[in-house]
């Protein structure tokens, strides 16, 4: 990596001279649908040009900037790229932000300066969720650590695959357009062999991991003049790597063709080095960033990755290592230079829950909840990504450029790694994020603050993408003891998740929508999300009538009952369930005579209301809440401080 670089510096200027606009939202117009009307999405992208103020905010930064030392260097730019003008385009390029025109033209003008072609390879880092749950019971000591710590590593595998890559074939990390969620991209010289180093990689990870991780590679080859027409190279290159996915360490073969049976032969039990995963754990809260360093080294926070490539932790106070190849700084941490190798600044999602500057257990966690000591369990997929970034994405110019395609990666990772993040921090200081980054989003948490992270995460989603209906979140959530083994939590959890996502509720059953997506599964009942609200919403309405005498623990359990009954009905038809209309008459009979104090007799009053609107079989709004009586039944339950097991 050269520190002369005034052609990027004059090409910045020019840009930053021109008309600037904020980026148009692709995550606001992707659809699944035909696009039959191009006026209607150009009309729906309006160009929004930048106040004068914020011109001269965004130029006057630009002039501080190239007064520093270094200012030249690529990282350098990209950095400051990346924090000014992430989203800001020129009015020419409005559908592509300048920080991505930069960061896909550094690296294209890296490996192919004569414009004679380039390949573009993708990496995906498979199995990663099998390994990362496959640690004991949530209850021992240290779970919550080792968790988080595999999580990283997982993540830093994937990124210290793409840095030990290009560092190999003499190139600069400008090269790697993305890393995030165990994927990553890369721009390569056209006619580089990057199989032999493929080939040493899945050696590694047979031997260390035993199979359990995989890495899946394909590349493509791209000319210079289809960077801005990439849809069917990026479809391509995306079947290459799920053809891949079918022929695991197929590099292990050996030169015969032969399989040899040795490669195959390892020992029982893989790795597992419990007491690293413990302190890399324990010190990823107060960490600054993380380096990258080949070779073996003394002292420091030092964990070893692929072949000879050693992690460093940048602790508070702890000096840079002079060997780093990569340097990422977290969450604004970054100095404003720094001499060793690349430097990058990102974002991640290393908050965790602390009780004397120490992480918080699983148990701990679950003893803050009110009500049941329990821990509540989140996943979260958004719906049809591939599809969306395949097809979606090409909109009323049936295309989209590599430009793109990077912006609405990039908005995607930084949704699930800051949005959620600080929000987390600001509202919810006792969630625990397991993963979140590309499409997966995983988090624990006291199960009675679950519920509402749950909404404000839906919420938050809704906003970030505009109320685009074709951009959607799937969710599951569970209620369970803090001792339940974490395999059989993410396995439920998965299981759990696949029914939102395949399988329509029973309300859109009765309107004739078989679709599923776009819901969230409670412990096996599916539901849209703002029924979620309402099933929480009417739960805590109910323990503040039971708290004021306006019912009793027997009316719920009865009401949970007649919600059975009815279900045999309406579902199966069987007549006998009609009796539930005479047993609810007969309930509500019961509260003709109240009794009390004031607060008690208002709390009967209102809980007598809401029973006789239960009563009139052809509301939509007696029906719904007869179908989230299971649910409402549910979280009443593990509201109660006393009961029977909490995961029963």
């Amino acid at each position: 990596m050269q520190d002369d670089n005034s052609d990027w510096l004059r090409k910045w200027e020019s840009l930053l001279e021109q008309p600037l606009v904020k980026v148009r939202s692709r995550l606001a117009t992707v659809t699944l649908e035909e696009h039959t009307n191009q006026r209607s999405e150009e009309s729906s992208m309006v160009i929004r040009p930048l106040t004068i103020a914020e011109v001269n905010r965004i130029r006057s930064n630009w002039e501080q900037f190239k007064q520093r030392p270094g200012s030249c260097r690529i990282d350098a730019l990209l950095n400051w790229a990346r924090k000014h003008v992430s989203n800001v385009a020129t009015e020419a390029t409005s559908y592509m932000s300048l920080f991505e025109l930069l960061r896909v033209e550094a690296a294209i003008h890296e490996v192919d300066p004569q414009g004679k072609g380039f390949q573009l390879v993708l990496g995906d880092l498979s199995g990663i969720q099998p390994y990362l749950f496959a640690i004991a019971r949530t209850g021992e000591e240290g779970i919550a650590r080792r968790l988080r710590s595999r999580s990283f590593i997982l993540g830093m595998l994937a990124q210290s695959a793409s840095v030990s890559l290009t560092s190999r074939l003499g190139l600069s990390p400008a090269c790697i357009l993305m890393s995030t969620g165990g994927i990553f991209m890369l721009v390569l010289p056209r006619e580089c062999l990057w199989q032999i180093w493929k080939a040493d990689m899945d050696h590694y990870l047979f031997k260390t991991f035993q199979g359990e991780l995989q890495l899946h590679m394909a590349g493509i080859e791209v000319q210079q003049g289809q960077v801005h027409s990439m849809s069917a190279l990026i479809s391509e290159l995306h079947n290459r790597v799920q053809r891949e996915k079918s022929r695991p360490f197929a590099s292990m073969l050996q030169t015969t063709g032969e399989w040899s049976d040795k490669q195959w032969v390892h020992d029982i039990s893989p790795v597992d080095d419990c007491s690293m995963e413990l302190e890399l754990g324990s010190r990823l809260p107060q960490a600054m960033g993380v380096q990258l360093v080949p070779g073996e080294s003394d002292g420091g926070t030092v964990f070893k990755l692929w072949g000879n490539m050693e992690m460093h932790l940048l602790m508070p106070q702890s000096k840079s290592h002079p060997d780093a190849i990569w340097t990422e700084y977290w969450n604004d941490n970054a100095p404003q230079f720094i001499e060793a190798g690349w430097v990058q600044a990102s974002s991640i999602s290393n908050y965790v829950p602390t009780t004397d500057k120490q992480t918080m257990t699983f148990v701990e966690m679950a003893e803050t909840s009110v009500g049941k000591k329990a821990l509540g369990i989140l996943k979260a997929d958004i719906d049809h990504l591939g599809l969306l970034l395949s097809f979606g994405l090409k909109g009323c110019k049936n295309d989209y450029s590599l430009h793109e395609y990077m912006y609405i990666s990039r908005n995607l990772h930084v949704f699930t790694s800051e949005i959620i993040t600080a929000k987390i921090i600001e509202q919810f200081p006792k969630v625990y994020t397991v993963f979140s980054g590309g499409d997966d989003l995983f988090f624990i948490g006291p199960w009675s603050d679950m519920p509402e992270f749950a909404l404000e995460l839906n919420e938050q989603f809704r906003f970030y993408v505009e109320d685009n209906n074709s951009v959607t979140l799937s969710a599951a959530l569970l209620f369970v003891s803090p001792k339940t083994p974490m395999a059989s939590l993410a396995h439920i959890a998965e299981q759990s998740l696949s029914e939102a996502k395949d399988t329509a509720n029973e309300i859109r059953l009765s309107k004739a929508y078989a679709e599923g997506r776009n819901q969230i599964c409670l412990h096996g009942q599916i539901m849209e999300w703002e029924h979620l609200k309402k099933a929480w919403d009417k739960a805590k309405e109910w323990d503040t009538w039971l708290q004021h005498g306006g019912c009793t623990h027997s009316l719920m359990r009865k009401l949970l009952q007649l919600a059975e009954m009815r279900h045999a009905f309406t579902a199966s038809g069987k007549v006998e369930g009609l009796r539930y209309q005479s047993m609810l008459a007969y309930t509500i009979n019961r509260f003709s005579d109240l009794k009390g104090d004031t607060e008690a007799k208002r709390s009967q009053e209102a809980c007598k209301r809401w029973l006789i609107q239960l009563r009139n079989r052809h509301a939509i709004e007696a029906d719904t809440w007869w179908f989230l009586m299971p649910s409402i039944y549910r979280i009443f339950y593990f509201m109660q401080e006393r009961g029977e097991k909490a995961n029963e």
